[in-house]
């Protein structure tokens, strides 16, 4: 179990290496931007309050 976690974490390692810095981040914003734009109502986060009903 040993040798196949050593090798998965040298595969990974390769993977992030292989990564161009500024693609990665533009990746990872274009990624969190689809998750927000994505998410339910209620999970939203800086959404405009609602006044209150009284």
């Amino acid at each position: 179990m040993q040798a196949m976690s050593n090798t998965k974490e040298q595969e990974e390692a390769k993977r992030e290496k292989a990564w161009d810095p500024k693609k990665r981040w533009k990746v990872l914003q274009e990624t969190i931007a689809w998750m927000e734009a994505n998410l339910p109502p209620e999970q939203k986060r800086n959404r405009p309050r609602v006044p209150k009903q009284f």
